[in-house]
């Protein structure tokens, strides 16, 4: 492990390497760069970098300073940078410690948990800004990431401080609080309600006179920094603490500092909330967070902001009555809590209106309407939830004044436009949770609030409904509508005259099914294409332009692709986000709802040339994404790779078909590899192959075409990796067409590397149909090419295929040779998968020489490797092995587990020859057990698999295992006749670790016969000498596993324990090879066997 590099980037910057600062930065910038790359944790472009920090300077002077400070930091630090052709980034499994991460992990914990004592731990451990005294010239665009980084870190301190001071008020602890509350104003000095904290604080303190010059403090510093007068609550709160209605006492732990209720106050007011017809469902987590942020002082602006339907106004009303169920006498608002509803109120004047009536304030000649709310609400200490404040011009405003004047005030406001005033807390909303997949179990299927939203609706529409009947059906709905609860009320309520299998599909068809059938639901809840088309509307043109466009994405996209994409500026984006057309995600990826998408894809639609365009643009952007990410699924940057792709493989996908359909070959032809790739390695070959079998009959039809060497190139490769996913899925006459095809096709276009890897696989399958000849001279053939065209990744799977094939004869020292070859290029490579699948066949030969602990090294390796990317096979591989070597200690509990995990995710890949592997291993463990039930059922339903597979050699190996179950208690004759049925099958494939399993088999039985109470001395040495003679080739034989022969060694002392008199008379045959030996078994009549 290199030396640990300590960097401390809050307050201002320090670099140690081993304990000692580290100098010879040759410039600022260089110190930058390392920061930027160690904060973002991730690999960045060279032309990204060298805009980041020299986006002035010309392209190629550019490029020639950041080499210049990357072999600098190399120099100073090179352990922990990854610096290749392409990228750079910070080596996070290094030895460091990074300030920045540790802070933020600790203070969102410590926020969460709300314990006082680890809020004060992560508040003194903020050093100071971040970055604080550092700048550099001629660097824009980095002084803007560090600003917004100083700033974001900046909010999270405040959060932690703030609830460090909330904590202590209601402790009682008055000197902690005040401390704290002066450290965010060192922070921050502007930060009014911080000041009013600290007059609240110093006056409850006994401190009157410092209160009261705090507010001279205040005003002061609000007019040099900001040109404002304080606050009406900030000044009304003087005005209180000098008239001395603020006594000294100890902090009660109000939520609001700047209003202290009198004691022996009148119980506040019956909510005012609309009745609600039908129970609230779901959120549950949601409400209680927003529950807590109403709680906090600072929240005086909750704004709930999403499309129509999403149910924004449900929310609100529930977050009051939560409000009202947790604090019935009083609460945060003792005087009420009041819903205003303001759908159709088109002015401001309304809108006072429809507030007044709501807090019963009557209006008079002698002020404006909306002066007199004001000063109805000015000492009022309430709730305001306020529906569909968009439909308001200039509610926003109104809100702001309503917010400045009574200070006691709190508004939570529903809208499908964010407010974008400085006061409002924003909160999106998105659909209730959803099943993402329709594998779930049922238990968990049931769990969803979106499901349960449904089944509840449509349980009144249709007394007699199940989930149980209709679970994929409702998945179907949920997922369509994304889990908004308008649309899946809607669509249960068609449950009267349709079956839930047919709304799936008629939502698939379209919006227009989606429209209510109930006379009581407000007309704008009637219909979602009615609320869509008023969201629509409330698009600028550019916008609407924008987000027809953004309509072909699919599951989403980042911004640079809808720049590239769609023309979608930063701006437009924003705004299209706070009108709720799109939603951000945590990672700062875009989502369009699925129904929006749907009436965008519409509007995209009406326009045929544009949407030609657009759908262009989609596809080459999406396969160059792909196509640029392939080299590094052959690297180290796998699993980041994957994990990238599988971000847009919706997009990939819908940019594929489009090039399939524009016989787009120039993109195509590179985006078949890494498309193989990364369903191969996630195990998903059944998509994989119906993807690449859809576009190779399109191309099958055609019979002339401008590039007709591309397309055959493009046919070839088709074939060869349909051919790989038909192994895969165990269909092997298939497999084998289309290799065939793909390797005559290869050499026609003289492509040795695709030649190659066609030979490679037609090698492997003949292995596994226990053609050895062929399958030696296809992978010899295949290793020569690919060792000619100098194609590493080719030479190391090649010999891990050989290994494998040298291990089903038996050669385990030449397999292990092999395997450790391939396992050394592929090291070399940095590739984890072929690492991995080297070491999986390393720990195979290790178990089968009996190196128990060095396989299960590799095994563990192997395991590990393979999580990192999920490679789903690879992952049962390992996990097989792993209960193999727990089976060989006897440690048989953890060898069913292991073997049940492995079956558990062949299963879900859907791998026939593993699924036989994996239960056959699970027999012999259960055998072992002494579960013998289980033992017969796996056996049989994996032998039943093999055979379906077609492979003797599996067939031979199942069969050679599954013979420790037979069991006929002492009907011997039977025993052997079913073992001597079980043998000719095996010597069919002639293996000799399959063959010697099964003789270890045989001289069981034979044993047990020599020791049966009862037998005659003669009978006893016959068979305990034939058994003799069995043990001893098992024993000399290097193709036996080492578990089997440890196991003969043990019978022969078993044998040799009998008495003397009795073991002078047993007399070993002569020694006979492993053929010979067999052939003379199956030779041997019932009579003679007998």
């Amino acid at each position: 492990m290199g030396k640990n590099l300590e960097l401390t980037l809050l307050g201002a910057p320090e670099v140690r390497l081993a304990g000692e600062p580290v100098t010879g930065f040759r410039s600022k910038k260089a110190q930058a760069l390392l920061f930027y790359l160690a904060v973002t944790g991730h690999p960045h472009t060279r032309p990204a970098l060298a805009g980041l920090l020299w986006g002035e300077f010309a392209e190629s002077q550019a490029r020639v300073n950041l080499n210049k400070t990357l072999s600098n930091l190399r120099e100073l630090v090179g352990d922990h940078l990854l610096v290749d052709r392409d990228t750079v980034a910070f080596q996070l499994e290094s030895a460091h410690e990074l300030d920045v991460p540790q802070f933020v992990t600790a203070a969102t914990a410590a926020l969460a948990e709300r314990e006082r004592m680890a809020l004060i731990k992560v508040a003194d451990s903020y050093r100071g800004d971040f970055l604080a005294g550092f700048y550099i010239d001629d660097a824009p665009a980095f002084e803007t990431w560090m600003l917004h980084e100083r700033a974001r870190l900046r909010e999270q301190v405040l959060q932690v401080l703030y609830a460090v001071v909330d904590q202590a008020a209601a402790h009682g602890d008055l000197a902690q609080a005040l401390d704290y509350t002066r450290r965010i104003l060192a922070l921050e000095p502007w930060r009014e309600e911080a000041h009013r904290w600290l007059m609240l604080l110093l006056a409850q303190n006994g401190e009157r006179s410092a209160a009261l010059n705090q507010y001279g403090v205040c005003r002061q510093i609000l007019a040099d920094e900001l040109a404002v007068e304080p606050a009406a609550e900030t000044t009304e709160l003087y005005y209180r603490i000098r008239s001395g209605q603020i006594e000294p006492a100890k902090p009660t732990g109000q939520t609001s500092p700047s209003v202290a209720r009198p004691a022996g106050s009148p119980p506040p007011p019956p909510p005012r909330l609309p009745p609600q017809p039908t129970p609230f469902v779901g959120r549950g987590e949601e409400v209680m967070m927003l529950v807590e942020r109403l709680r906090d002082p600072a929240c005086r602006l909750l704004t709930l902001v999403g499309p129509g339907g999403i149910g924004k106004t449900r929310l609100a009303v529930e977050l009051a009555q939560r409000l009202v169920e947790a604090q019935p006498d009083a609460g945060d608002f003792p005087d009420g809590i009041v819903f205003v509803a303001l759908a159709g109120v088109d002015s401001i004047n309304g809108a006072v209106a429809s507030i007044a009536a709501a807090v019963g304030c009557h209006f008079h000649a002698h002020d404006s309407p909306q002066q007199q709310l004001l000063d109805s609400l000015r000492l009022r200490q309430m709730l305001l939830v306020l529906d569909n404040v968009e439909q308001v011009p200039g509610g926003a405003e109104l809100l702001s004044t309503i917010l400045a004047a009574a200070p006691g005030v709190c508004l939570v406001v529903t809208t499908r436009e964010a407010l974008n005033l400085q006061e409002a807390w924003f909160h999106p909303l998105a659909g209730l949770a959803f099943p993402e997949r329709a594998s779930e179990s049922a238990q968990s299927i049931a769990g969803y609030d979106a499901v349960q939203l449904f089944v509840q609706s449509a349980r009144r529409a249709r007394g007699d409904f199940t989930l149980a009947s209709n679970e994929q059906s409702v998945v179907r709905i949920c997922r369509l509508v994304e889990g908004m609860p308008l649309a899946l009320e809607l669509a249960a309520a068609w449950l009267r005259l349709l079956p839930a299998a047919k709304v799936a599909q008629e939502i698939e068809r379209g919006i227009d099914i989606l429209t209510a059938r109930h006379q009581n639901i407000p007309a704008r809840h009637r219909s979602l294409r009615t609320i869509l088309e008023q969201s629509w509307a409330m698009l600028s043109p550019n916008e609407a332009v924008v987000a027809r466009r953004l309509a072909v994405f699919q599951g989403g996209f980042e911004q640079e692709a809808a720049e590239q994409v769609a023309t979608a500026t930063l701006l437009t984006l924003a705004g299209l986000v706070e009108k709720s057309l799109l939603r951000v995600t945590t990672t700062g990826r875009y989502q369009m709802h699925e129904l929006l998408r749907q009436f965008a894809v519409e509007h995209l639609a009406a326009d045929a040339a544009e949407q030609a365009v657009i759908r262009s643009r989609h596809a080459a952007y999406f396969l160059a994404y792909l196509i640029e990410r392939e080299p590094l699924l052959m690297g180290k940057e796998q699993s980041h790779a994957l994990a990238e792709i599988g971000e847009e493989i919706a997009n990939i996908l819908a940019g594929w078909q489009q090039a399939v359909a524009q016989l787009d070959l120039a993109a195509l032809e590179p985006a078949v590899d890494a498309l193989y790739r990364y369903y191969w390695i996630y195990g998903r070959a059944q998509e994989g192959v119906e993807l690449l079998a859809q576009a190779a009959t399109q191309f099958a039809l055609i019979d002339q075409h401008p590039e007709l060497l591309r397309l055959d190139m493009v046919r070839s490769k088709l074939d060869l990796r349909q051919g790989m996913f038909y192994y895969f899925l165990g269909d092997y006459e298939t497999a084998t067409v289309h290799l065939t095809a793909a390797h005559q096709r290869a050499r026609d276009l003289h492509r040795e590397k695709e030649v190659a890897m066609a030979l490679n696989m037609l090698g492997v399958i003949a292995g596994i149909q226990g053609k050895v000849a062929l399958a030696r001279k296809q992978l010899a053939q295949s290793l020569a090419l690919f060792r000619t065209v100098g194609h590493l990744d080719g030479v190391a799977d090649t010999l891990h295929e050989l290994a494998q094939l040298c291990s089903h004869v038996g050669d385990f020292v030449q397999a292990k040779s092999l395997a450790a070859e391939s396992l050394a290029i592929s090291r070399q490579l940095e590739r984890p998968d072929w690492i991995a699948s080297a070491l999986d066949a390393l720990g195979w030969t290790s178990f089968c020489l009996g190196e128990y602990d060095a396989a299960a090294a590799h095994y563990q390796e192997s395991l590990a490797t393979f999580e990192r990317s999920d490679h789903q096979l690879g992952k049962a591989l390992a996990l097989g092995g792993l209960a193999l070597v727990s089976w060989a200690h006897g440690r048989l509990g953890t060898a069913r587990n292991q073997a049940e995990e492995s079956l558990a995710i062949c299963r879900t890949i859907g791998h026939p020859l593993h699924i036989a592997t994996r239960l056959t291993i699970l027999a012999l463990i259960a055998d072992e057990q002494g579960d013998f039930a289980d033992a017969q059922r796996w056996g049989q339903e994996g032998l039943e698999s093999v055979q379906r597979v077609g492979s003797p050699v599996f067939r031979a190996y199942n069969l050679a295992l599954l013979a420790a179950t037979i069991r006929g208690g002492k009907d011997f004759l039977a025993r052997r006749r079913h073992l001597n049925d079980l043998l000719r099958s095996v010597a069919e494939a002639g293996l000799p670790p399959s063959l010697t399993i099964m003789l270890y088999h045989w001289a069981c039985v034979l044993v047990e016969e020599g020791e049966l109470v009862g037998a005659t001395a003669d009978r006893c040495a016959q068979k305990l000498g034939q058994a003799w003679e069995l043990l001893a080739v098992i024993q000399q034989h290097p193709g036996c596993w080492r578990v089997f022969r440890d196991r003969a060694a043990q019978l022969e002392q078993r044998i040799a324990a009998v008495s003397p008199a009795m073991a002078a008379t047993i007399r070993p045959w002569k020694p006979r090879s492993l053929e010979e030996t067999v052939e003379e078994l199956l030779l041997l009549t019932e009579d003679s066997v007998s």
